[in-house]
């Protein structure tokens, strides 16, 4: 009985151990493979965040170029709009000859840079000013083929519509540059700087529209029957 225990027990032995070690090993690997994957994850953590970082970077370089073509051209419009807004024309008497200022073009849609960098508000705004460019001037050539240019009275309301749709304009352009330069954190335009500049150019004749308006229409009202009821 003896003699047979005694060759059981190497064998035993042999078993534990190996069982044991398969065991370690089994704990060993499931540690290193935990390990790899959390290095896998974090680097790839680090991947995205470094493209990330890339392409806000990237955007914002190409938001600069952009916001740099637009602010020039929609500031270089509003002065061009300042002089229509104040233009009063030829007169050769009573009859209205010809205008001193033309109406300015508006070159937007050639920019080549990448619109979507822009925020969709302020891009739909920007994008919209031509649109309104266009109805302006449809709206003025309307308004003078329909007036008779032997009378003043006419020609001057003609007149003081293509004022008041370009000062509009004018401001509108003078707004959009400046969130344009807000937003990529460029300095002040030198356009709305004093009392002379193109900006309070635009703001001193677009109050006096107003002013006008409100007068032309208060007296309009004067002039209407009393209705008695």
């Amino acid at each position: 009985m003896e003699n047979e225990i005694s060759v059981w027990v190497p064998v035993i032995s042999v078993l534990a151990g190996s069982g044991l070690t398969g065991i370690i090993q089994f704990f060993i690997n499931r540690q290193n493979h935990r390990f790899a994957l959390e290095r896998e994850e974090e680097t790839a953590e680090k991947r995205h965040k470094r493209e990330l970082a890339d392409k806000e970077e990237k955007d914002r370089r190409e938001c600069y170029f952009l916001a740099i073509e637009l602010v020039f051209r929609l500031e270089e419009y509003a002065e061009k709009c300042a002089y229509v807004g104040i233009d009063q024309g030829i007169w050769e008497g009573d009859a209205f000859a010809e205008f001193i200022h033309p109406i300015p073009a508006l070159n937007l849609l050639n920019v080549t840079a990448d619109w979507r960098v822009l925020p969709s508000r302020l891009l739909y705004k920007v994008r919209d000013l031509s649109a309104q460019h266009d109805r302006a001037c449809s709206g003025i050539s309307a308004w003078f083929e329909a007036s008779d240019p032997r009378d003043s009275t006419e020609m001057s309301r003609s007149l003081i519509y293509r004022q008041r749709r370009f000062l509009r304009q004018g401001l509108l352009a003078m707004l959009y540059a400046a969130l344009l330069r807000k937003h990529c954190s460029m300095a002040s335009s030198p356009l709305m700087r004093d009392r002379l500049s193109v900006g309070e150019t635009l703001w001193a004749a677009w109050r006096q529209q107003r002013r006008s308006a409100t007068d032309e229409s208060i007296r309009h009202r004067k002039q209407l029957p009393a209705i008695n009821i």
